[in-house]
């Protein structure tokens, strides 16, 4: 099950399946001041990993259900429970790798792919050389204008500034333009965003854990 660490004047580790349940068992286990309404649950937060909890958290046991067969259910630490966790998950991952109806869906995928740059290049061959030129640098300048000039998204580049619809995410990207537009949109240009966060954060006293949070999102996109 789902470790939540839920808080309030202070914070339980609780093993469940959501958070509706991390609520109510939290308001079932707390102290007097919470059960009477004198405090509230201020923040809810999924741990995902044995690398999000804290020094002493690692070997602690979880708040569980009252209702919980503790007979038939062994009990386990935190990191224990996080880890079968992440195996199961990594288990099931390689089973839908393996299965046949992936391999199947790959080798369409492929198949896809193969066929479309065959059309692609078929279409670009029977032009002359002249108007492949043009097609060259019109495609040149719309390039330029989306990302050097707008600094905008993959989606901007092929939806606003090519005028394309939904339909051009896939065939662009397997044409390698989504490779260039993160070549392009480097990580300089993110790092940039995330210091600029993090002033903010701290001008404005914004909660600290959720702004490196944040960061760090921003760092993986």
């Amino acid at each position: 099950m789902p470790i939540y660490r839920v808080t309030f004047q202070t914070e339980l580790l609780i093993d469940c399946e959501n958070e509706t349940e991390a609520e109510k068992i939290g308001y079932d286990n707390v102290d007097y001041e919470v059960r009477n309404g004198i405090c509230d649950i201020t923040s809810m937060k999924l741990i995902e990993s044995a690398s999000q909890l804290r020094r002493g958290e690692h070997n602690s046991l979880p708040w569980r259900a009252n209702s919980r067969n503790w007979a038939r259910e062994p009990e386990k630490t935190v990191q224990q429970i996080l880890e079968e966790k992440n195996m199961n998950e990594d288990n099931k991952f390689k089973l839908l790798l393996d299965s046949p109806e992936w391999q199947e869906s790959q080798e369409e995928q492929r198949n896809w792919e193969n066929e479309f740059e065959k059309s692609s290049e078929e279409a670009w061959n029977s032009l002359d050389k002249d108007t492949q030129l043009k097609v060259f640098c019109a495609i040149s300048r719309r390039i330029f204008q989306a990302e050097l000039k707008d600094k905008g998204s993959y989606r901007h580049a092929l939806y606003n500034v090519f005028g394309f619809g939904p339909e051009a995410y896939a065939p662009a990207q397997v044409s390698g333009y989504l490779s260039i537009h993160n070549a392009i949109y480097d990580g300089d240009r993110l790092s940039e965003i995330a210091d600029q966060i993090k002033k903010f954060a701290e001008e404005n006293n914004v909660d600290q854990e959720k702004t490196k949070e944040l960061i760090e999102d921003i760092l993986m996109f």
